[in-house]
């Protein structure tokens, strides 16, 4: 099994455009397809989920991605 990802990172009509590319047998694209199935088969998380990220509006990046990955990490009981 490989870990590959590859990423690119480019502007469009002065937008910051990034998009990734993964191996669908990484330990990370499982955990990211056990995260989708779970909120897909159980709408109060996904009701939780979408307030979560409503709330990060105005929050840094690092703030975001702190609190996605603590609602993950719970949701999928790690």
């Amino acid at each position: 099994m490989f870990n590959y990802v590859c990423e690119w990172k480019f502007k469009k009509d002065e937008l910051d455009v990034e998009f990734y590319l993964t191996d669908k047998n990484s330990k990370t694209m499982q955990k990211q397809i056990n995260v989708f199935e779970t909120l897909k088969n159980n709408p109060d998380l996904l009701k939780e989920y979408e307030s979560l990220k409503s709330s990060m509006n105005e929050k840094s990046l690092k703030e975001h991605q702190k609190k996605k990955y603590e609602f993950y990490h719970r949701i999928l009981g790690e």
